[in-house]
Formats: structure tokens, sequence, C-alpha cells
């Protein structure tokens, strides 16, 4: 990439290859990095939810009980397994909703 020089309001020659140049300190996009940075945050805080859901759901255990007479066995969830799921469809409903990382939940979660 090619360094930008260029001159702020105050005659003050600023140049994109110095290691003290930041963007964020560039008083023209200081508003759109910012937003940035923001949506940034948010998706990375979305992914961590995300990643910690699935972990709980890979590692939780289900008690099996025999159905009446038969050969088949069913689910029998505990408490904390109903408390979970409640809580983790919450969850998931509000990110669905707000539509943060929506490329993310679709590949991790819907499919």
């Amino acid at each position: 990439s090619h360094p930008i020089t260029t001159n702020t309001n105050n005659d003050k020659v600023v140049n994109s290859s110095d290691d003290s140049f930041t963007l964020i300190h560039h008083p023209h996009h200081k508003k759109e990095i910012g937003s940035i940075v923001e949506t940034i945050i948010k998706e990375l805080k979305t992914r961590r939810k995300l990643q910690q859901i699935m972990d709980i759901w890979r590692n939780m255990k289900l008690d099996y009980t025999r159905h009446k007479d038969t050969e088949l066995f069913i689910p029998t969830p505990s408490d904390e397994v109903f408390e979970s799921m409640e809580s983790h469809r919450m969850e998931l409903k509000e990110i669905l909703e707000t539509g943060k990382c929506m490329e993310y939940f679709n590949n991790e979660v819907i499919l």
C-alpha cells in the first residue's frame, strides 16, 4: 500500500506510513471509523456468545429412560437442561431479531 500524506486544518502533515498514524485521530474519518469499530466489537461479542452457547450444548449430558414397555429410550431433561434451553433460546432469538452477525449465525447455528 502507498502512504497517504495530507495537510490537516492546522497545517500539520500527516503521513500514513508513520508508526504513530491512526485513522481514529484523523478528523475526517473519526465518526465513520468509530462506527465500524463499534460494529466489530458488537459482532465479536455476539460470536463469543454463540460459541459459548454451542460449547455448553456440545457438552450437555442428557439422561434417557426407557419408554414404557418398549426398547426405546427417550430423553428426560433435567432442570438444568430446561433452564439452559430457555435462556439460550431467548439469547438466540435476540441475536436473530437484531440482525447481529447474521452470516456467522446462519453458518454456525442454522445449518
